[in-house]
C-alpha cells in the first residue's frame, strides 16, 4: 500500500503522515490526507456535501422568510411652538397660531383638541374655548415657516378687559398628552369707564 501524504492548510507544505506536524509551520491538526493514488480531497468532498445539505434547507424554508425594511420612528409630539396672537381691539379677527413639534423641533400634525384661553392683567377670562383639531388643519404658513393651526378669532367675542393681555393654548392629543405654551402683551378691548358727570355748583 502506498504511503499517504497529507497537506497543511496553513502553509500548503505537503508531508508524509508519519510526522505529527508540519515541518515548515508546526501546524497540528491543519491538515487532510490524500491518497498517492489521485483519490479525491476528503474536506472538499465534506465541503461539497454540507454545501449542498445548506442550499437544500434554504430551498424549503425560503418560502417562510419574510424581509422586511425598518421603518423610520413615529414623531412624537412634545410641545406647543411658536404661539402667536395678533390682533387690536379694532380689528375684525385676532390671528392665533401656533405648532406642535417634537423634542427636535421638527413639526408634527397631530390630531386632538385645542383650549385657547385669552385674559386680561387682573387674570379676568375674556375668551375662553375648546375646538378640536385634525392633521388636515395643520396648513403651511404664508412666511414659509414650517406647518401650523391658524385660527381667526372674531374680536367681538373677547371681552373687554384692563391693560394687556395673554392668550395661552393647552393642547391634548388624542392619546391624552397635554401641552402648552403662552403668549402675552396681547391688546385686548379695553374697558371703558364712563366720565363722571359735573357736580352742579350751589347758587
Amino acid at each position: 500500500m502506498a504511503d499517504e501524504m497529507v497537506t497543511c492548510i496553513v502553509c500548503e507544505n505537503k508531508y508524509k503522515t508519519n510526522f505529527p506536524a508540519c515541518p515548515r509551520c508546526g501546524s497540528k491538526n491543519a491538515h487532510f490526507k490524500k491518497r498517492t493514488s489521485g483519490g479525491k480531497i476528503v474536506y472538499v468532498a465534506i465541503l461539497v456535501v454540507g454545501f449542498s445539505v445548506a442550499l437544500a434547507y434554504l430551498a424549503f424554508i425560503g418560502p417562510s422568510l419574510k424581509f422586511s425594511s425598518p421603518q423610520p420612528a413615529a414623531l412624537v409630539p412634545d410641545h406647543v411652538s411658536n404661539l402667536t396672537a395678533v390682533g387690536r381691539s379694532g380689528d375684525q379677527n385676532y390671528i392665533i397660531s401656533f405648532h406642535i413639534v417634537d423634542r427636535y423641533g421638527q413639526d408634527v400634525p397631530a390630531d386632538g383638541t385645542a383650549r385657547l384661553l385669552i385674559t386680561d392683567e387682573q387674570n379676568t377670562a375674556l375668551y375662553d374655548k375648546t375646538f378640536p383639531v385634525s392633521q388636515a388643519d395643520f396648513v403651511q404658513h404664508a412666511s414659509g415657516f414650517g406647518v401650523g393651526v391658524i385660527w381667526n378669532v372674531p374680536t367681538s367675542s373677547v371681552k373687554a378687559g384692563s391693560g394687556v393681555g395673554t392668550a395661552d393654548v393647552e393642547f391634548t392629543t388624542s392619546s391624552g398628552t397635554r401641552l402648552s405654551s403662552q403668549s402675552t402683551d396681547i391688546a385686548v378691548p379695553q374697558i371703558t369707564v364712563p366720565s363722571a358727570s359735573p357736580t352742579p355748583s350751589g347758587p
